[in-house]
């Protein structure tokens, strides 16, 4: 819902808009891109920079041919990693990461208390624009997004 929530604020059009496919963990991702391939579509794998999108990522090289920053990008825009690097939960990012810490205090709900309630709520007021976010995200977001060929 982040990821959706940001493509209206940056008003691209509907029909440019990719469709975003929640994997539900990193496991499934590589299931859900073999059912893609199969089908022909166009996609691209937007992967948490932790162990377990370093795993995913291997497995999507190594049994899919995708490669980073055409086919999989990390959510921090990295396009290396080390998947053998013991400290790497101290520098583990995930799509909650690119919002500041300023416009993470302008919602009710926290993402520690209930991650799906707290994405709805920033999808909801974003796309009303009920909610000014700071340059940080927006700039974060961005960034991303024009990585991947989206905007």
């Amino acid at each position: 819902m982040y990821y959706t929530a940001m493509l209206y604020y940056f008003n691209v059009p509907e029909e440019k808009m990719p469709y975003i496919i929640p994997a539900v963990g990193a496991g499934n991702v590589n299931v859900i891109v073999s059912i893609l391939i199969g089908w022909g579509c166009d996609f691209k794998v937007i992967l948490d920079y932790d162990k377990a999108g370093f795993v995913e990522c291997d497995k999507l090289i190594e049994n899919l041919n995708l490669k980073i920053n055409k086919d999989i990008f990390f959510v921090n825009c990295n396009d290396t990693y080390d998947n053998k690097d013991k400290d790497i939960y101290k520098y583990a990012e995930f799509v909650e990461t690119l919002i500041s810490e300023e416009d993470k205090n302008k919602f009710n709900i926290s993402y520690i208390d209930n991650k799906t309630m707290a994405a709805k709520e920033f999808y909801d007021k974003v796309k009303c624009k009920s909610v000014n976010l700071s340059d940080k995200t927006v700039n974060n977001f961005r960034k991303l997004f024009e990585i991947m060929g989206v905007i």
